[in-house]
């Protein structure tokens, strides 16, 4: 037997127990979002429960109608949920591969099981949450894989665009696309053709619908009453402060594999003898050292590595930011920030010329920052992260995708 069919054999081997695993642990919780949506077609029909949700809560229309009609069938989501995370591993090797490479999935596969527990439990491992975020996250990258390709397949280009009508109705996915398909566009990067503007249109227009539905302000008012009393009489810069605190508990959190590799991967990259190098990789080592240390210590989920946060993440207050230790982590987790981004660039340069890390990284930090100007920000918990988290996997994978092609 040759090794392309032990391959086979080991990873059809590894599918099935991943299915098994899940089908076995995937579980409605008894309270909150799964008893909502488990009885929200009690007394109304599907459409008329989505368009009242539309009207009076969210805009995520189409993927609320899908949760509340699925989820009585557990079959369905034991079936789909495990099924969205091998899309998503797929498609990450495509976006940064250029194809889906055995290799790079089953490295992708690996980091995304690596992604801090707290973030899978709510975004993976949740069912209501699944819907919410893995789902349309992994249809995202789906349609944006299949776009980046220049011959995609008649069944492919059709597929893409009937993902957008969920992964449209998600926010984070579906200003992750709008950025990067407008910005690909504008820069000419992707061949005008019907296909493109077509996918365009299907992603606008969902997102418009996303965006303008009534209910958004409803939820809005309503979030800020219970979390937020002041949101609305806060600056457009402390909200700012608040996506990048934001971005702090996505550092600070225990074990964050997927952030250390690709810290590893940006310094292992550049070998020049240049000050900003130098100093930019003084950083990302302390912030490597840093979350080892409180990872170790037990404290890095509240410390965020200074010990000036109280243990309530969901009560943060304006005025944290007014001490010199709030100031302090806020500049070092901006450093931080501006350290990845430069590293980053340098990849748009050289042999390969990919603006793939860059592009990852910035929608990375910026599926964070713009939840800043929610009051929900501190309610939604961890969930919010892995968007986060799946650009930090696509950045790895293809800086060390570009390792191996230039050796």
């Amino acid at each position: 037997m040759n090794a392309s069919k032990w391959k086979f054999y080991f990873v059809t081997g590894l599918i099935v127990v991943f299915y098994i695993t899940m089908f076995q642990t995937l579980r409605l919780r008894t309270s909150n979002d799964d008893v909502f949506f488990y009885n929200a077609l009690n007394t109304r029909n599907v459409l008329e429960f989505m368009l009242y949700r539309y009207d009076t809560w969210s805009g995520r229309f189409t993927i609320e109608g899908l949760l509340a009609s699925t989820i009585h069938f557990s079959t369905f989501w034991k079936v789909i949920i495990p099924s969205a995370f091998i899309l998503l591993a797929c498609s990450i090797s495509r976006i940064a591969t250029g194809e889906i490479r055995l290799n790079f999935v089953l490295g992708s596969s690996v980091l995304l099981l690596l992604v801090p527990k707290l973030i899978n439990i709510d975004s993976f491992y949740w069912v209501t949450g699944a819907y919410n975020y893995i789902i349309p996250f992994s249809l995202a990258t789906y349609s944006l894989s299949i776009f980046l390709k220049h011959e995609r397949g008649l069944v492919n280009s059709y597929l893409s665009l009937v993902a957008l009508v969920v992964a449209g109705f998600s926010e984070q996915s579906a200003v992750f696309l709008l950025l990067i398909c407008y910005s690909l566009i504008v820069l000419k990067k992707v061949k005008i053709s019907w296909y493109s503007i077509g996918f365009i249109i299907v992603l606008t227009i969902c997102s418009a619908f996303l965006f303008l539905a009534p209910g958004n302000e409803i939820r809005s008012s309503a979030e800020s009453i219970n979390w937020m009393p002041q949101f609305f009489e806060y600056s457009i810069l402390l909200k700012l402060m608040f996506g990048i605190d934001r971005v702090g508990m996505a550092m600070s959190m225990p074990f964050n594999i997927p952030l250390i590799t690709l810290c590893i991967a940006l310094i292992l990259k550049t070998n020049k003898k240049a000050l900003s190098n130098y100093i930019s990789s003084a950083i990302i080592l302390s912030y490597i050292f840093l979350n080892f240390y409180t990872s170790l210590k037990g404290s890095a989920l509240h410390s965020h590595f200074f010990n000036w946060l109280s243990p309530d993440l969901l009560y943060p207050w304006a005025e944290k930011f007014s001490s010199i230790t709030g100031q302090v982590y806020l500049l070092y987790t901006m450093l931080f920030i501006v350290c990845i981004m430069f590293r980053s660039s340098l990849f748009i340069g050289g042999l390969n010329r990919s603006l793939i890390p860059l592009v990852a990284t910035s929608c990375a930090f910026a599926s964070i920052v713009m939840i800043g100007f929610s009051p929900t920000i501190y309610a939604s918990y961890f969930r919010i992260l892995y968007m986060f988290n799946i650009c930090v996997i696509i950045a790895t994978c293809n800086i060390i995708y570009m390792k191996i092609e230039n050796e």
